[in-house]
């Protein structure tokens, strides 16, 4: 089911929300980080599918989230890589939903397993399907937060 506006739509929806704008603006990042750091590879060179395919587990985040948090001043580490790692989250909970062809989905435990498995509720394009009703979801919550925050300051 999930793509990137779907993963972010969905990471927004079920954010915390006291969340500063900038720890937002990470755990929307994180939200998208699983695709960002393997599709774009696998589209342009489909032969090192597989490779970049061992990206997308969470052993592989946890050390990408790592390596991110590295760039960062020493005081707001722990903040990025909490914030990126909830976002992943969030991601990877979507995937858990989507069916595969191949019944093949994700190794979730890759390198220590090559088991998979998947709820298989949502086929990957169906995600298109619902982008109406996703998008009028994030208004109407958009919408509510502005007025609730509005009210809130009177």
């Amino acid at each position: 089911m999930p793509d990137l506006i779907t993963h972010t739509a969905a990471a927004y929806l079920v954010r915390n929300r006291k969340i500063s704008r900038p720890d937002l603006i990470i755990y929307l990042f994180g939200a998208m980080l699983p695709d960002l750091v393997t599709r774009p590879f696998m589209i342009i060179y489909p032969p090192v599918r597989y490779f970049f395919h061992t990206f997308h587990t969470p052993v592989a985040m946890l050390l990408i989230i790592y390596l991110i948090a590295q760039f960062f001043e020493e005081k707001i580490k722990y903040r990025i890589m909490k914030f990126l790692g909830l976002g992943v989250l969030t991601h990877f909970v979507l995937d858990m939903f989507q069916a595969s062809v191949t019944q093949r989905g994700y190794a979730w435990f890759f390198p220590f397993s090559y088991y998979d498995f998947n709820i298989g509720f949502f086929w990957p394009e169906d995600s298109v399907l619902f982008l109406p009703f996703t998008f009028s979801i994030l208004a109407v919550d958009i919408l509510w937060s502005y007025y609730t925050s509005k009210n809130k300051t009177r």
